[in-house]
């Protein structure tokens, strides 16, 4: 066992500022009177790990919550093949902010001080990552047990409005050929793992693997790598599946340890690769497709959070739908396509739409869709209620028989108390809808559901949390903390957001 101490401070990290790192208090601290907490923790190599414990500590660097400061060097550089000088990305953004993606594109579209882009070098020190169909990467067993989780749980998440079952199917297969991919699913798969936590009561297993160190390692690696793919390819030809499958899993990575505005910024770089290789709603190949709408389900949780407009308006999502639709994942995304224009709408600027009766006027038009799109469900779709009709607090269950159906319901009803009520009810005649689209969610919430719908629920149960009146406020604000003890999906940003609105309320 190792100790390694974080080198940023944990008061600047909870605060979510940078940290000059600056011994014995950082500037942060030092300017605002503040007790600098840094401490120390024991990093404990996964009993799969084939590096020895030592190689941890010039690996990652694992904070005390559980996320990693992503550098995978000591350092903040290292040298390619040539002696110069590359920059270790942290994050996505960092990745798509040294470079120009394929095609011309910038990764970030934001200047460097001296206002020229900075590409990365002609040369990388990272080989290319796609291997021929008789050359496949090679595994650890730890890369094997991470596999393996996640197909039958993260991958779930991602296929939840794909019955293709791309991110189960596709990508596992793409995987081993290209190390790229694999090293994102075990990043991914061990951050989720490493999010999981003994419930109150519980036992913890002592011997259970340091995930979160897993977890920085393989996010690490995958940066590097994607840096080092998208600069060898972007004068290229070569397929973009890979980079984009990549961006939007460690993007993932990155969403379910923390929800913020700093988020928004990490999937522009998908965003610029959506839009560089004309990928929409449209796009017929299956991954292409995936891509598109798990890259909209992002940006739609960003803008919940931070109450703010979509990076990619709906208009420009290439939406066509043929009439008399059946397919529950098809329809979830027909919802999201809604849900994403009634966020425009109730978080637009004065400037986006100074004139208060088209503002109504498209509130209007969004109802009368979403009016339309519920009658147009099969029967079988809208679930059926079961056992005893109202508990104490008057919810009742009800079962779906395709868990797609009861993800987009719950979506169908945040669109309502988003077009009503957010960011303040619009008119008092509503406060009664607003409050029976709340207790629907909570039906959905309280029913026994998969995996996938229970890491799709953190944007509903909070809007339903905090719009509903009385008891059940505080039992919608418990399942919001159980997601991420029982499912591994961080809503620390969405629970500190409610316990805010429920201070100032009382």
């Amino acid at each position: 066992m190792q100790f390694l101490t974080p080198r940023s401070s944990h008061t600047c990290k909870t605060r979510h500022i940078r940290c000059d790192e600056k011994k014995p208090v950082c500037t942060n601290c030092e300017r605002l009177h503040l007790h600098c907490q840094a401490y120390e923790l024991i990093i404990k190599p996964s009993p799969w790990c084939s590096a020895p414990a030592g190689a941890l500590s010039s690996s990652s660097r694992v904070q005390p919550d559980g996320s990693s400061t992503g550098k995978v060097h000591g350092d903040a550089s290292t040298a390619d093949s040539n002696g110069a000088s590359v920059v270790t990305p942290e994050s996505i953004w960092d990745v798509f902010n040294q470079i120009r993606v394929p095609n011309g594109g910038t990764g970030s579209g934001e200047a460097t001080t001296d206002g020229s882009h900075s590409p990365l070098p002609a040369s990388s020190s990272v080989p290319h990552t796609r291997h021929s169909p008789l050359d496949t990467v090679p595994l650890t067993a730890e890369m094997a047990h991470l596999l393996a989780v996640y197909r039958a749980g993260v991958a779930t998440w991602m296929d939840i409005f794909d019955h293709g079952c791309a991110y189960q199917r596709e990508v596992l297969r793409r995987c081993l050929t290209s190390k790229l991919l694999l090293t994102s699913i075990c990043a991914f798969t061990a951050k989720h793992l490493s999010l999981l936590r003994v419930p109150s009561g519980g036992n913890p297993d002592l011997n259970a693997p340091d995930w979160a160190a897993a977890a920085a390692r393989y996010y690490g690696e995958s940066l590097r790598m994607l840096i080092a793919c998208l600069s060898n390819n972007r004068s290229s030809q070569s397929p973009h599946d890979d980079p984009l499958t990549a961006a939007m899993l460690l993007g993932s990575y990155e969403m379910i340890a923390a929800q913020g505005q700093e988020h928004r910024r990490h999937f522009h770089g998908a965003m610029v690769l959506v839009k560089t290789h004309g990928i929409n709603a449209q796009s017929v190949e299956g991954l292409d497709r995936a891509n598109f709408w798990i890259y909209v389900r992002h940006d739609i949780t960003v803008a919940l959070i931070n109450e703010t407009k979509l990076q990619v308006s709906p208009k420009e999502w290439n939406v066509k739908w043929r009439e008399g639709e059946s397919e529950e994942d098809t329809l979830g995304n027909q919802m999201l396509w809604l849900v994403g224009r009634a966020i425009d709408v109730a978080y637009a600027l004065p400037c986006d739409l100074p004139d208060k009766g088209v503002s109504d006027s498209e509130r209007q038009n969004i109802c009368a869709d979403a009016a339309r799109w519920l009658d147009s469900l099969p029967l079988s779709f809208r679930g059926v209620k079961y056992g005893e009709l109202g508990d104490d607090h008057g919810f009742t269950k009800i079962y779906f028989a395709v868990p797609a159906a009861a993800a987009a319901m719950m979506y169908y009803h945040l669109l309502h108390i988003l077009l009503y009520a957010e960011p303040t009810l619009h008119q008092p005649s509503w406060a009664t809808q607003v409050q029976d689209h709340a207790s629907e969610i909570a039906n959905i919430a309280l029913s026994d559901l998969p995996q996938s719908v229970r890491s799709f629920s953190h944007s509903p149960l909070f809007f339903a949390a905090k719009h509903i009146k009385g008891r059940p406020k505080t039992m919608l604000l418990g399942l919001l903390e159980d997601l991420e003890v029982q499912h591994g999906f961080s809503t620390r940003g969405w629970v500190k957001k409610l316990q805010h609105i429920m201070e100032i309320v009382s």
